[in-house]
């Protein structure tokens, strides 16, 4: 599952699911189930398949924040949110809104405005039944003001039954969230099956808004659609900033092709060719604009600068090769319906690096209970958890963390609010930190982390990245 400001966030052990990655956080974290670790604490060399489908999974939503131009359209909102929230701190670094002016609240409420556009609905109607039938009944795109923007909406109606007989529509906005989800669960079950299709194991069968969601949209316009026809559209959609809309013409030219004669993967690949000068068009817009006004917000705040440096790095280099190859990261999925394992393995291994929190067992207070693991060219390695300047991924931890102080001050509805203690959300390495300040004093990085922002010169990641946003820290 994916996660972001208002669901389970990263630092939460995982009772309910055995993986979750919270955007833009660029960190999986795994359940103890979930194992990356050998029994005798080393990284594995090879991963079998019960590790494999719950890290692709979680992989795949990584995948799409760093290398799609909605991925980057979400992360430019938090950029904006983390521009007001840095004239809402005090100097010890607790968050007052009273400090915001009347544009600052405009400019976080047009953020998060846009956010839930991208996203779309992430939720059906809160019931006491479960769901037990999801079928569409219409679908169509429809303007919607957003920022005082009109912007195309991917406008859903759907049929919902439930266990105890009832039956309800429900209009929905399908947008990034249902795309992601989907066919990062899609995927999961290709490699469960061994082959490329929409067919379903029965393992442990998750709720089917959202899981299901995309499946029964794409079949609602073509029902024999392929397993992967349709998530090569839904990456399609995913490369463009308004992912709901976009999905709904491409199966709509999609199915005009079929109707025409063409087979599925000849439909697939010119509803591709028709829209690939404009996606490189994003994607140079992107590259050459967006990106490096991103980097002028971080100007001259250490670590944090460099950490954001790093993911704009990844960004530029995915975006550029999403743009040349719209489906590169599912080219181990065959049109004959093989998989090459091999090839996911090289990509989840070593083509893009993305960190773990690998649970272990034990009480969440057990001093470095869980791991830091970090994808390297060579395999899985451990963090060696030190602290800046110590490891070259100290920028990264640090952009994590400011991250996640964002997030415990954010709400959806209320958009900046002010700090409460406990806090929400603990540090993110409250569970994997060794350091001393963590094993003598765990209580602030338990219930305040933003306190570790000190002057003596001892700090953490999270000190590191509270410093950075008030601007108090410089190169």
């Amino acid at each position: 599952m994916s996660a972001r400001d208002d669901l389970a966030p990263l630092d939460a052990d995982l009772a309910a699911t055995l993986g979750l990655y919270e955007t833009h956080r660029f960190c999986l974290r795994l359940a103890p189930e979930v194992t990356l670790l050998a029994d005798d604490g080393a990284p594995k060399s090879e991963l079998n398949a019960d590790v494999l489908v719950v890290l692709l999974h979680e992989y795949t939503h990584f995948l799409h924040n760093l290398s799609t131009a909605s991925g980057f359209a979400a992360y430019q909102c938090f950029q904006q949110l983390l521009g007001v929230f840095s004239n809402a701190l005090n100097d010890d670094g607790t968050c007052d809104p009273a400090h915001l002016s009347s544009d600052n609240t405009a400019v976080a409420r047009s953020a998060l405005d846009a956010l839930e556009s991208i996203d779309g609905t992430r939720r059906l109607p809160n019931h006491p039944s479960p769901v037990t039938g999801l079928s569409v009944v219409s679908a169509r795109c429809a303007p919607t003001q957003v920022g005082g923007v009109s912007v195309q909406h991917a406008k859903v109606e759907w049929v919902i039954d439930r266990r105890d007989g009832t039956r309800e529509t429900f209009v929905s906005d399908v947008g990034a969230f249902v795309i992601e989800e989907g066919i990062a669960f899609t995927l999961e079950e290709c490699v469960r099956l061994n082959a490329v299709t929409f067919e379903r194991s029965g393992v442990d069968p998750p709720p089917l808004y959202p899981y299901e969601a995309f499946r029964v949209l794409a079949q609602h316009y073509v029902p024999d659609i392929s397993a992967l026809s349709a998530i090569r559209l839904g990456l399609l959609a995913l490369s463009t900033n308004r992912p709901g809309a976009s999905l709904l013409h491409a199966l709509d030219a999609y199915k005009r092709l079929r109707a025409s004669g063409a087979d599925d993967v000849a439909a697939c690949r010119t509803v591709r060719g028709s829209i690939d000068e404009m996606l490189k068009a994003i994607t140079q817009r992107i590259c050459s604009i967006d990106l490096g006004e991103i980097s002028k917000m971080h100007f001259e705040r250490g670590l944090v600068a460099d950490g954001h440096a790093s993911v704009l790095d990844e960004f530029r280099r995915l975006l550029t090769q999403r743009a040349a190859d719209p489906w590169f990261d599912v080219a181990w999925c065959q049109e004959d319906g093989t998989l090459d394992l091999k090839a996911l393995s090289a990509l989840l291994l070593s083509t893009v690096p993305c960190d773990a929190i690998q649970e272990q067992s034990g009480s969440e207070n057990d001093f470095g209970r869980d791991v830091l693991l970090t994808f390297k060219s060579a395999g899985v390695q451990r963090d060696d958890g030190g602290i800046v300047p110590t490891t070259a991924n100290s920028g990264l931890r640090a952009v994590q963390a400011q991250f996640d102080y964002l997030l415990a001050h954010l709400s959806p509805s209320q958009g900046i609010v002010a700090t409460t203690q406990p806090s929400p959300r603990r540090c993110p390495y409250f569970t994997t930190c060794t350091l001393e300040m963590r094993r003598d004093d765990p209580q602030p990085c338990k219930e305040a982390p933003w306190q570790r922002l000190t002057n003596k010169g001892e700090t953490c990641w999270y000190g590191v990245a509270v410093g950075a946003t008030l601007g108090t820290l410089r190169n």
